[in-house]
């Protein structure tokens, strides 16, 4: 190889011989590294960092999806060697030590086991919830979600309006956090949007998709359950104001004014209705059981 040196040959070699290593053994099938760039955005440590210091930590990140044991930075299932750590990445030894001072000290960045080996705490967690979600599939669902059946959008309060959500949307099977499940709420919801507002309301394969990611964000990210969103979809359809408001699934996510999301501003929305409702229920037992006391005391 002409105008090559030997020892660059070497190195390179040597990468590739590591990198087979680490990578070898057989790893969670997911399609791809998951990289959720809002947060590493807002991550405090990443905002403290110069575009250098960004790239190291993102070769760092790889490196943890492509171990052996898929999130560690682990060879044999010991500690990467801080030496060979810095070769893989294109890094003199000192140069990578001052960045594990700077980030790792300050911000712990990654978790550390008690064999002091590193790993990226959201690959590991993203890698324990698709096991257990798994895990649940194969016993038949979430076990959370398992008995919820026949969730249906509606208050149970008379409607006036026609094809009213309580006769067009009924989901009659088990409702699991999977796209099945949510495509169904979701396509309900656009079929009856639709036939309320057919000028404003978009429904073809494209909504329906987006749709399906905003509820999955929803659960994933915002730590909803498919239950609560259910109940929020159940208001906003009924309710002459936020039907109006939500003609898209798109923009749940979107902050309003006062810094929360409309699916927020909606939550708390239709909880403060389901406080009234049930005060007025209280009110008129109460009166009921007055008017009882008195003819008791007539007779």
């Amino acid at each position: 190889m002409e105008g090559t040196c030997l020892p660059d040959v070497l190195a390179v070699g040597l990468d590739v011989f590591w990198i087979c290593i680490m990578s070898n053994n057989k790893k969670p099938n997911l399609p791809a590294m998951p990289f959720y760039i809002g947060d590493w955005k807002k991550d405090p440590a990443v905002m403290a960092m110069t575009p250098e210091d960004e790239g190291i930590y993102l070769r760092l990140i790889m490196l943890c999806w492509e171990s052996e044991n898929r999130g560690y930075l682990q060879i044999n299932n010991k500690p990467t060697p801080i030496e060979l750590l810095a070769r893989m990445i294109h890094l003199d030894n000192q140069r990578l030590t001052i960045w594990l001072t700077l980030y790792q000290d300050n911000f712990c960045i990654f978790g550390l086991t008690d064999d002091n080996i590193m790993y990226s705490k959201k690959q590991v967690d993203i890698l324990e919830l698709s096991e257990k979600r798994k895990n649940a599939g194969k016993k038949g669902g979430n076990p959370v979600l398992k008995g919820i059946k026949k969730i249906r959008l509606s208050t149970g309060k008379p409607i006036s309006k026609p094809n009213a959500i309580t006769e067009t949307i009924n989901i009659d099977e088990d409702v699991n956090e999977d796209e099945s499940g949510i495509k169904n709420i979701v396509t309900e919801f656009y079929k009856y949007q639709k036939s309320q507002f057919s000028d404003l309301v978009k429904f073809d394969e494209r909504q329906i998709n987006d749709g399906i990611q905003i509820i999955n964000y929803l659960v994933r990210l915002d730590g909803f359950s498919l239950e609560s969103i259910t109940e929020v979809l159940k208001f906003i359809v009924n309710d002459d104001f936020w039907s109006k408001q939500v003609l898209s699934l798109n923009g749940l996510r979107k902050k309003s004014k006062n810094g929360n999301t409309k699916f927020v501003n909606a939550l708390l929305k239709s909880r403060t209705n389901n406080q009234l409702d049930v005060m007025q229920f209280n009110l008129k037992e109460a009166e009921k059981f007055l008017e009882r006391g008195e003819q008791n005391e007539k007779e």
